[in-house]
């Protein structure tokens, strides 16, 4: 078996990891086998696809690692169910939930590593432990009386989700917010912590996200939303504005995983409010809720139908897995004292979107998305009374026009004079692709727009690596320099340092910093990034850029995610029948944590 998988990672149907850790794993074994092997091999590659374990029920007597597709290759079939749980059992290193062994086999035939296991457990038994400790200091009359102010009746008699997503968070230890763009996500968790500060004046409350981009958006839309809010004065100004990157508000410890808070030493904090949760994986999860204290309330924020985390997990798809929301505000304001508190009570969906309403053809494309209405989808692209969505079906030769038309749109934020505004004129426009490799790929298609620029006369690349109007995103965080994985610069002389080149990025509090091109951690040119990349991100218009032949990583979140980058208007370059073939791929990671949280 080692023979035939060391011939997979030449072919790299596997990498030379998976590859090393079967070795390893096979090696530790009281009773070695193929089958160990085999496994072990597996998880791991399924673990650097974003799965937590595997299912022994669903890969018995199937072929594995695409071995049929290869005609100079043996194909590798599982064995039976119970051989393969026979061979683990027997291993010496696949223990039972709970125990301490490198492989883990639950009662459900899944098989874990671990880590995983392990992270799974702590982060299913804390949300669950947050769900059976009731807020027992609520001024209910008070309560009543400001949800009544901040979420006035709607004239329409038609439930006001916000204000029931509210209520949940105010009553409840661990509470999730999950709507769509435009839903008012963060206009309702505002509203919340005026609401927390008006019952507990004194409380401790943070703001966190998984990115430093992500943090600087919560930051502004709390401001935004606290200066459009009529409210108290002195209460507004409990609110904290500014939020940080889950990391920093843990504390990374140099050049190792575990952070200096944990559940031996926790975070001094009564709330915690967590945005873009979608983005979050599974160990992270783990991490920061066992930092927080358990009489402290924990609100994540986020979109369900958004893609994945790229690392481990699909933390948020698990925890509102079935749930379809709370329906009433009695229902919530009754549920405190009910026993057994549902899962489902914890978490509120916000329907109704105030971006885009029935004329807007980004809104009608995202529902059709969401729902696999390929049919639909197809329509709506292509009627004309929606202006603000347009699918480009042609020959990939249009790419060259896109350059174009892309370094048309850029060339604002580079005749633009003052830092601060051109970084904001550079943010209200950006090309998503789906691959970072191949013609449609961020790397050609980022080479396409400087020539096209080029061209124009709007830079002058020369043979140096930095050039005046070059934008780069970090892609890996420096805590030493304070520049987090997917901030983005913009490169510009500096006329207080003689004109010479210094890349100027926007901080969480509106200030604008430079540093020396040379001084940055690793980064990229980025007039395109990936569709991963823009999670957290919002701009005026997109360019989504799909590749010419479909591919697994083609899937309804992907094309979900993209579409609702743009809050004014999306473009798609690619065929009927791929976009067709991605809105009927779901993303699908195995895990047991949506199991653990709702069939308890």
């Amino acid at each position: 078996m080692l023979e035939q998988l060391k011939q997979l990672a030449n072919l790299g149907l596997i990498r030379q990891l998976d590859l090393h850790f079967s070795e390893f794993i096979n090696k530790q074994a009281v009773n070695p086998s193929n089958t160990l092997v085999l496994l072990s091999c597996l998880l791991s590659q399924r673990a650097g696809e974003g799965h937590i374990c595997i299912n022994l029920n669903h890969i018995a007597n199937q072929i594995l690692f695409n071995t049929h597709k290869h005609d100079d290759i043996k194909i590798i079939k599982a064995p039976a169910t119970d051989v393969l749980v026979t061979a683990l059992k027997k291993s010496g290193v696949t223990g039972q939930p709970e125990e301490h062994y490198p492989l883990i086999l639950d009662s459900n035939n899944r098989l874990y590593l671990g880590r995983y296991y392990f992270f799974q457990s702590s982060l299913a038994k804390n949300l669950l432990n947050r769900t059976r400790h009731p807020i027992d200091d609520i001024n209910f009359d008070l309560l009543k009386h400001n949800l009544q102010q901040l979420f006035p009746n709607r004239p329409d008699n038609n439930p006001n989700w916000q204000k029931i997503a509210a209520t949940i968070a105010l009553l409840k230890r661990f509470s999730v917010i999950s709507g769509g763009p435009g839903t008012g996500k963060t206009t309702t968790v505002t509203k919340i912590l005026l609401l927390l500060a008006e019952q507990q004046p004194s409380y401790r409350i943070a703001l966190a996200a998984p990115t430093g981009k992500a943090a600087a958006r919560l930051n502004e839309s709390i401001k935004q939303a606290k200066e459009n809010i009529e409210y108290c004065t002195a209460i507004k100004k409990i609110i904290p504005e500014e939020a940080s990157t889950i990391h920093r508000l843990l504390g990374v410890i140099p050049n190792q995983t575990e952070f200096r808070h944990n559940q031996n030493n926790q975070l001094h904090l009564d709330v915690l409010v967590v945005d873009e949760a979608s983005m979050i994986d599974l160990p992270l999860m783990a991490r920061l809720t066992a930092a927080l204290p358990d009489k402290a309330r924990l609100i994540l924020l986020g979109d369900k139908d958004q893609l994945s985390s790229v690392e481990a997990g699909s933390v948020l798809g698990d925890i509102c897995g079935k749930s379809m929301g709370s329906e009433s505000i009695d229902a919530c304001l009754t549920s405190i004292d009910s026993d057994p508190i549902d899962f489902g009570d914890h978490i509120a969906l916000l329907r109704k979107s105030y971006r885009f309403n029935d004329e807007s053809g980004i809104g009608q494309l995202a529902q059709a998305i969401n729902q696999g209405n390929t049919n639909a989808a197809i329509e709506i692209c292509n009627l004309e009374s929606y202006s603000d969505i347009q699918l480009h079906s042609g020959p990939m030769s249009q790419l060259s026009n896109l350059a174009k038309l892309a370094a048309k749109a850029y060339s604002t934020y580079i005749k633009t004079s003052c830092p601060s505004e051109a970084l904001i004129q550079f943010n209200k426009f950006r090309i998503l692709c789906a691959q970072r490799d191949g013609p449609s790929g961020i790397k050609a298609i980022n080479i396409q727009v400087e020539n096209a620029l080029k061209k124009m006369g709007l830079i002058s690349t020369g043979s140096a690596h930095s050039y005046a109007g070059r934008p780069v995103m970090i892609t890996r965080n420096d805590y030493n320099l304070k520049l987090y994985n997917g901030d983005i610069g913009i490169t510009r002389p500096d006329p207080s340092s003689d004109n010479q080149l210094r890349v100027f990025f926007s901080q969480p509090d509106g200030t604008i910093r430079k540093i020396i091109p040379s001084r940055l951690p690793p980064h990229e040119t980025v007039y395109a990034m990936t569709i991963h990349k823009s999670q957290g991100s919002e701009f005026d218009k997109v360019f989504i850029v799909l590749p010419e032949v479909d591919t697994p990583l083609l899937t309804r979140e992907l094309i979900y995610t993209a579409i609702t980058r743009a809050k004014r208007t999306a473009e798609l370059y690619c065929s009927e029948s791929l976009l067709k073939a991605a809105i009927k791929r779901t993303t699908e990671r195995t895990s047991g944590l949506e199991d653990a949280l709702w069939n308890q």
